[in-house]
């Protein structure tokens, strides 16, 4: 009898030895899973929270950007308003042969001078070169029909470089 207590709790002792192992290998196992679902998680939110950052940056620079456009449409709008104004009044001299205003005149160019620097800000100087030709050329040439001419291409150049400036994307 003494050999099947023996026995018995030999198995017993087995069994609960095997049932305890199995027991504490799963409760092991649970516990890695539970720790790399914390780690997961974690990284889970600062990928959330970085995605979060880069899209916030992109709408500001994208904001930023058509403000940017936005200004720089104005400004050429202004100074191809004002080159038109003036090409207009030399128009005016050469084919209807009227005297030009002269206070009209000094006041548009001042205005025009005042857009071309505060354009800066916005338009590079390689942009405005057309324009700080036309002045440093206009003094060259006192005729009305050169410096019809040279107004005339001023408008078409910047014109043109308008046009490219605004279609490049920033």
């Amino acid at each position: 009898m003494d050999d099947w207590i023996a026995l018995l709790s030999y198995f017993l002792v087995a069994g609960g030895g095997a049932f305890l192992g199995a027991y504490l290998k799963n409760k092991g196992k649970n516990l890695a899973t539970k720790e790399d679902f914390i780690d997961l998680k974690k990284q889970t939110d600062q990928l959330t929270k970085s995605t979060e950052e880069i899209k916030l940056e992109i709408e500001r620079r994208s904001y930023l950007g058509r403000q940017r456009w936005e200004a720089k449409r104005t400004h050429y709008m202004e100074i191809m308003s004002i080159l038109n104004e003036i090409w207009s009044d030399y128009r005016k001299v050469v084919d209807q042969n009227t005297p030009i205003d002269k206070g009209k005149h000094l006041s548009t160019f001042d205005k025009l001078q005042r857009e071309r620097i505060n354009a800066r800000v916005f338009i590079n100087d390689d942009n405005l070169k057309t324009l700080n030709t036309l002045f440093d050329t206009l003094d060259k040439h006192p005729e009305p029909k050169s410096r019809l001419e040279l107004i005339d291409h001023a408008v078409r150049q910047i014109s043109f470089d308008a046009r490219k400036d605004l279609m490049e994307v920033e």
